[in-house]
């Protein structure tokens, strides 16, 4: 996977600029790689928790929030005084770092873990164990689809509000940086409500910053509706993580979080395809009224189905 990564960023490098389809077959296989590598990344945490490791995952992946905004925020500071082009060295960079963190990350594959013998089951037999699971799934996915809707399409909602690139970095960073304050709170928060709660929330959040942005009339108003970011995003990232963990027998825990994973994945891509397509056929507002609409039948699924399964539980 980290292979993968630098060698796209070695073809970013040889290849940005020479057109807007090979600039968009590039966009698409970064999407691709990206989303493919965070299912190894959670699995591998529960993987160690489930193994009585003392992993905070919640402070752990703060800590990836606080990267996300050092980096959006010299990013659209480098691409304003040097252009786009500054990008592929930023892609290579990160992702040697990214390898050479692996390579020290204490990895121990215990011979007989407590889970037992992992999950076998084929994508219908586990569906066939789960299926309020499955329909949670289908709410993500709806829900992920506003959130990216949002955040792919983040620089055209800055410019349709008389913003620049250096409105967009600042805009992004400060989601990073409020994100972080449920991530590392998550297990004080646990203390008063156990995880689904927390899950149920976070989407109604997705929904909150959706309306807001589409309200919004100015950068400045946009600056505002990032004090949402916390209890959306930050707080779906880990308490997702949590739920799984909780509702899944143990033998099943890593196939449940790719799944989880995986509807963002697909949330990424549907996000992805529609976006544009709604941006030139209905403008900004129609884009971002879809992005309500997704995030609230996503909410209203993942509210519902969530609270039926821990009842069945």
């Amino acid at each position: 996977m980290c292979m993968s990564l630098l060698g796209f960023g070695g073809i970013l490098f040889l290849f940005y600029g020479k057109g807007i389809y090979i600039n968009g077959i590039i966009l698409g296989c970064a999407i691709l790689i990206v989303q493919t590598s965070l299912p190894f990344f959670n699995a591998l945490a529960t993987e160690m928790i489930n193994a009585g490791k003392n992993i905070n995952f919640s402070i752990s992946r703060g800590i990836g929030s606080i990267g996300y905004a050092v980096m959006s925020f010299s990013v659209g500071k480098l691409t304003v005084a040097y252009g786009a082009g500054t990008l592929p060295c930023v892609v290579i960079g990160s992702t040697v770092l990214l390898i050479v963190a692996l390579f020290l990350f204490p990895f121990e594959k215990e011979k007989h873990s407590r889970q037992g013998p992992k999950s076998e089951l084929s994508l219908i037999a586990f569906a066939q164990r789960y299926p309020a699971f499955c329909v949670i799934l289908a709410g993500c996915v709806l829900i992920y689809t506003s959130h990216v809707l949002i955040n792919n399409f983040v620089y055209q909602i800055i410019t349709y509000k008389g913003g620049t690139s250096e409105h967009m970095g600042i805009v992004m960073a400060l989601a990073g940086i409020l994100e972080i304050i449920s991530m590392f709170m998550f297990s004080k928060l646990l203390k008063w409500k156990d995880c689904s709660f927390w899950f149920r929330i976070s989407g109604i959040f997705f929904t909150w910053k959706a309306l807001g942005t589409l309200l919004a009339d100015s950068i400045g108003s946009l600056y505002i509706v990032q004090i949402l970011q916390p209890m959306g995003w930050g707080l779906m990232t880990v308490s997702s993580v949590y739920f799984v963990n909780m509702l899944m027998e143990e033998r099943d825990t890593t196939k449940g979080q790719a799944y989880m994973t995986m509807s963002l994945s697909v949330g990424t891509i549907i996000g992805s395809l529609i976006g544009g397509w709604l941006i030139d056929m209905t403008g900004i507002p129609g884009m971002l009224s879809v992005a309500v609409i997704c995030g609230t039948a996503g909410t209203c699924i993942v509210m519902y189905m969530t609270r039926r399964t821990i009842h069945m539980k």
